[in-house]
């Protein structure tokens, strides 16, 4: 997978029957969570942002990105953490963007890239808490140029739009065109775009399974474990219409303006007609910094 080229695209639906094989497992395996559950997922989103927010503190110009990924991960594990969905992410200043990267192996975090002043950069991680996994990408710009304000300003419009695009009457691939053109609307680049299958959103369950050592990375073998046994196709959200949107979705939007990228990566419930972000439910704040 970490060899595929970026804009090379697998046609899943050629595969015989997977699309029917898939959509069957998922609706198997859907499962609405109670209000109890989803603090846990709560709790798990808070302790990774917390955490992405301290290490971005930290980080000074000279730090790699092997470094900085390296110090979320240790954090983390500090604080309790044993398992990953997957590992840390950290791109720096254009790799932001995804600019200059041909294939996937080109996004873990390289020893001989390093921050510089006034860089912009991206922290993503995605831990399991106590068997409840969160995933969570931030983007920050120390100099806080007008560029980069401009771009996150952009951002949060997108943030707050997406709600209402869950909550109408369209359906998951409606949606993705929707945002693709939001993003395009505003002369940007849609850098999710060339994440594998161009995913935009994946659901979230806790796993049994992330007791268990892990021996790959940066995505572990429970993260592929819990996505195909439920139904891989049916549990992204990637330009094509899936057989529901309820569910707790982890929503990554990644945005560039050809220089800097940023995005935001937070959980999104769909459940029982009603969507909400999850951190607006739980706390008053409502902020993902």
């Amino acid at each position: 997978m970490l060899n595929l080229k970026i804009n090379q695209k697998l046609n899943v639906n050629s595969i015989p029957g997977l699309k029917f094989i898939s959509k069957e497992i998922n609706k198997r395996r859907q499962k609405s969570y109670s209000d109890k559950e989803l603090k846990q997922f709560y709790e798990s989103q808070k302790l990774t942002i917390e955490s992405i927010n301290e290490v971005a503190s930290l980080l000074r110009p000279g730090v790699s990105e092997f470094d900085a990924a390296k110090m979320l991960d240790s954090l983390l594990q500090k604080k309790g953490v044993k398992h990953f969905l997957h590992y840390s992410f950290a791109w720096f200043a254009e790799r932001s963007s995804f600019n200059k990267m041909s294939s996937y192996d080109d996004t873990l975090p390289r020893r001989d890239i390093f921050l510089e002043e006034e860089d912009c950069f991206i922290l993503d991680a995605a831990p399991y808490v106590n068997g409840v996994p969160s995933d969570v990408g931030l983007g920050f710009c120390p100099s806080k140029s007008k560029a980069y304000n401009k771009l996150d300003n952009q951002l949060n419009e997108l943030e707050e739009l997406i709600p209402d695009l869950f909550n109408g009457e369209l359906n998951a691939q409606e949606i993705y065109s929707q945002i693709s053109q939001e993003i395009k609307k505003r002369h940007l680049k849609n850098v999710h775009e060339l994440y594998p299958f161009g995913v935009l959103a994946h659901r979230l369950h806790p796993s049994k399974l992330s007791n268990l050592p892990s021996f790959m990375k940066p995505f572990s073998w429970q993260a592929y474990a819990d996505i195909f046994s439920r139904g891989f196709l049916e549990e992204t959200i990637r330009g094509e219409n899936i057989n529901s949107l309820d569910g707790v979705w982890a929503i990554e939007p990644h945005i560039s303006d050809g220089i800097n990228g940023t995005k935001f990566e937070k959980i999104l419930v769909v459940r029982e007609g009603k969507v909400f972000w999850l951190d607006e439910y739980f706390s008053t704040k409502g902020s993902r910094r």
